[in-house]
């Protein structure tokens, strides 16, 4: 953190000290965000715990989060309703920022490039709001959990057996929504026999990567995936009849690197790197509870802090003769 000290001259080390106090109190980067219950918390890339970065209202659980300005958003169902909280870390203020009348159904969210919010309503459809209104893009979505933004929605669909695909939204130029991969002529997703269920997507350098729960109880972690191409698998957890399965988080850090947050029956949750966007999963720390992640940075200090150019603003008009 830069300090006061090059500005301040010839004041007494004592003053400079009091300022340097104050300026301290912007936020600090964020690694990983991962949700648990009522909370979003701080995980190094290393996987070592910070703090918890927010705490929600009483009785709701987070299901998405997205960032966008510098801001967090956070979907979180109670056991009534779902709203989307926005988070702003300078000020650490809470504030809701939609609440879709929907249920509490709410799964994950992501930004599409024309700043709406989109976000997958389980069993309701795929929606987008901006705070004030939200509008259905697509109806009929079962089992809609996965979902990410940017120029294409992408969200995960589930069906009978051989199904499992990733259907999309062009944001600029609306054609409606349109089939990214499978089920078509009985390719699902993740070949054949079982049903899939994607449960996180998330955009990486090679196409999308998903990850899939299976009918099964093998869940797979699967990246390369684009128009027509079912992509490769990259991970597998669990084995057969394990239903708890679920890879609840994917995210992808500045440096290309990624992260997966994944529950396993009989065992907490664990999070795991991936050098890259290939090769083997790395654990890298076990969480209760662990649902949705995100790298999130929060907006930098500015490199002469508001807060003390006040302060010596203050200082120096009391000083003068």
């Amino acid at each position: 953190m830069k300090t006061c000290f090059n500005t301040l001259g010839r004041l007494p080390l004592h003053v400079a000290a009091s300022i340097v106090l104050v300026a301290g109190s912007h936020s600090a980067a964020a690694a990983i965000l991962v949700s648990v219950g009522n909370t979003v918390q701080d995980y190094s890339t290393g996987g070592s715990f910070s703090s918890t970065f927010v705490t929600l209202p009483a009785g709701f659980n987070a299901s998405g989060m997205a960032a966008s300005g510098g801001n967090l958003y956070i979907a979180a169902n109670s056991a009534t309703v779902g709203v989307i909280y926005q988070f702003n870390p300078g000020t650490s203020t809470l504030t809701q920022f939609a609440a879709p009348g929907l249920g509490n159904n709410l799964q994950q969210i992501g930004f599409g490039s024309d700043g709406n919010l989109y976000f997958a309503s389980q069993g309701n459809g795929i929606y987008r709001t901006n705070g004030v209104g939200t509008t259905q893009i697509q109806s009929n979505v079962q089992n809609t959990i996965g979902l990410t933004g940017g120029s294409f929605v992408i969200w995960g669909y589930a069906g009978p057996a051989n199904a499992g695909s990733l259907d999309g939204y062009e944001v600029a130029n609306p054609p409606g929504t349109f089939n990214l991969v499978g089920p078509t002529g009985g390719n699902g997703i993740a070949g054949t026999g079982n049903y899939y269920v994607p449960t996180s997507i998330v955009l990486g350098s090679g196409g999308y990567i998903a990850g899939l729960y299976a009918g099964n109880g093998v869940t797979h972690i699967k990246s390369g995936i684009g128009y027509a191409n079912p992509g490769t698998n990259l991970a597998t957890f669990g084995s057969g009849g394990d239903s708890n399965d679920i890879v609840s988080g994917l995210t992808i850090d500045p440096n290309g690197n990624l992260y997966a947050s994944v529950s396993t029956t009989g065992s907490a949750a664990k999070l795991y790197s991936f050098t890259g966007q290939s090769g083997a999963p790395t654990e890298i720390a076990t969480v209760a509870g662990a649902g949705n992640i995100l790298y999130f940075e929060t907006v930098p200090e500015p490199s002469t802090p508001l807060l003390c150019t006040l302060g010596l603003l203050a200082l120096f008009k009391r000083r003068r003769p």
